[in-house]
């Protein structure tokens, strides 16, 4: 409830640079118990994790402070990254986990289902083959031999 997930893209080629200098682009500052005053990071740190990159763009995953989000995501677009704001939903992560396990289950019955109409449609191709072997046989010893003197189609 402290902590909110932020996601930043960035150019691959600036991925060092933001590595080195997120946690000082904003700070705040508090009173401490003893009177002092203390600064520190918006963001917590060592806490960028890439999380997807393609060939131009690397999507960075970066903890920050929920009170100071807004300053955060300000100094990131003054450097020029894009901030988008990540909330997590357990009851719709359920519903997804859910989703995922029925449509696997869904998948293996398509998949039994494919692999005995593969057999049945291989056992009927298979027989029709071997009729039309026999077929080409029978045709081309009567264009070889022609007829036999005693020829009788079978009854």
């Amino acid at each position: 409830e402290n902590l909110c997930t932020c996601f930043v893209v960035l150019p691959c080629g600036s991925k060092k640079e933001f590595i080195k200098t997120y946690e000082s682009w904003s700070s705040f500052s508090f009173i401490t118990n003893e009177g002092r005053s203390a600064h520190i990071s918006t963001a917590v740190p060592r806490s960028a994790k890439v999380i997807a990159e393609d060939k131009d763009y690397l999507l960075v995953r970066v903890v920050v402070f929920a009170k100071m989000v807004d300053n955060f995501k300000t100094a990131a677009r003054e450097k020029g990254y894009q901030v988008r704001d990540f909330k997590f939903d357990p009851q719709a992560q359920e519903e997804e986990h859910e989703s995922m396990e029925s449509m696997k289950t869904e998948a293996k019955e398509i998949e039994q289902q494919l692999v005995e109409w593969s057999i049945t449609a291989y056992k009927e191709m298979l027989g029709c083959w071997m009729h039309m072997l026999t077929i080409r046989i029978f045709v081309e010893s009567i264009l070889r031999y022609g007829f036999a003197p005693n020829f009788q189609a079978a009854g």
